[in-house]
């Protein structure tokens, strides 16, 4: 009976030791958002479409933020450059196809390139989830879901963010669309490098 009791002690002990929580830092315990807060310059690559009622448009996107300039590449499904947007202190130059066009506004130029509204002049607070939103909508963990903003050139955009994944410890947007009366944006994150 003795050794049964000996037995059992140490199976409960041994199964205590296995159970013992290990204290971590979760996401949700760390200040991610001040984290998120503080990021200087990103690396994004996915897949972009641009959707009207007369066109659609989709391509690979590449694009990088290195505070305060972005750098954007599209390119067709099997490699091929479309646009290459590159902003500097002087302002901003966009290559297309075999031309190359320089000015001042990043997303004047575009649309008058394109035809199509984006708004990079504030793309590293919407696309890491940090613009300042009216009717902003929040899930469970404290994560932008959507809300409506103005951007630099007076266009309202309505943003939603369907899908979060986690990045060194910060939530970043995976899945998002941006919708103006012209158009709507929707973006597929498939990797985020800090």
């Amino acid at each position: 009976m003795k050794r049964f009791h000996l037995i059992l002690l140490i199976f409960l002990m041994f199964m205590g030791g296995c159970a013992q929580k290990i204290p971590t830092q979760s996401a949700a315990s760390r200040n991610w958002k001040g984290e998120l807060n503080q990021l200087s310059h990103w690396q994004l690559k996915g897949k972009v479409a641009f959707l009207t009622e007369k066109k659609k448009q989709s391509a690979n996107l590449n694009w990088q933020f290195d505070h305060p300039h972005h750098k954007i590449k599209l390119t067709s499904f099997i490699g091929t450059q479309i646009l290459s947007l590159e902003e500097n202190d002087n302002g901003v130059v966009i290559d297309m196809g075999d031309e190359r066009f320089a000015g001042f506004q990043t997303d004047v130029l575009l649309q008058q390139l394109t035809g199509f509204l984006l708004p990079v002049d504030q793309a590293h607070l919407w696309l890491t989830a940090q613009m300042p939103l009216r009717d902003a909508m929040f899930d469970e963990q404290s994560r932008l879901k959507s809300g409506d903003w103005y951007d630099t050139t007076g266009n309202q955009w309505h943003i939603v963010y369907d899908k979060y994944q986690m990045t060194n410890g910060l939530w970043l947007p995976s899945r998002l669309s941006l919708k103006t009366e012209q158009m709507t944006i929707k973006l597929q994150i498939n990797e985020w490098t800090l």
